[in-house]
């Protein structure tokens, strides 16, 4: 598994920081017995966070990589953050007000970008979902069946 490209990141920081517990955990609790009621209770629950952080870090650092645009990398940030919000608050120095905040603010600079983003993409070759364009929804809608009769329509007596 290759290192950090930038060990200062908040999300390799949180990916350094799950390791250093389960270390921990491992060498003071379970005592490197890895098939003990120890081990299962303190260590296994550590291990879809650590896949899922090493995950987080590296799809990151590929986004950097490939020059993904700064406004979408906040957004996924953020969006990590949210996952384990305890630990940025505990660990990171992040209140959960500010975290919400950093979300809103790549949220607020994204949303009037996000036809042309979505368009950029290249997405709609892979949907068909009827509202993502006219013809598909007004062609959903035509294809609807029609109920009609003779019923009040008192919906506020």
């Amino acid at each position: 598994m290759p290192p950090p490209n930038d060990p200062s990141s908040p999300i390799a920081q949180h990916e350094a920081s799950l390791f250093s517990e389960a270390r921990d955990l491992l060498q003071q609790g379970a005592k490197g017995a890895h098939r003990s009621e120890r081990f299962n209770r303190d260590i296994l629950p550590l291990a879809l966070p650590l896949v899922e952080a090493v995950g987080h870090r590296m799809a990151y650092e590929a986004a950097i990589d490939a020059n993904i645009d700064l406004n979408l990398l906040n957004l996924y940030e953020s969006g990590v953050m949210k996952q384990d919000s305890a630990w940025y608050v505990e660990q990171g120095g992040l209140s959960r007000e500010v975290q919400r905040e950093m979300e809103a603010q790549a949220v607020d600079v994204l949303l009037p970008q996000m036809k042309d983003l979505l368009f950029a993409s290249g997405v709609q070759a892979c949907s068909n979902a009827p509202m993502t364009s006219k013809t598909l929804w007004n062609d959903f809608v035509s294809g609807l069946e029609v109920f009609s009769g003779d019923a009040p329509s008192d919906l506020f007596p």
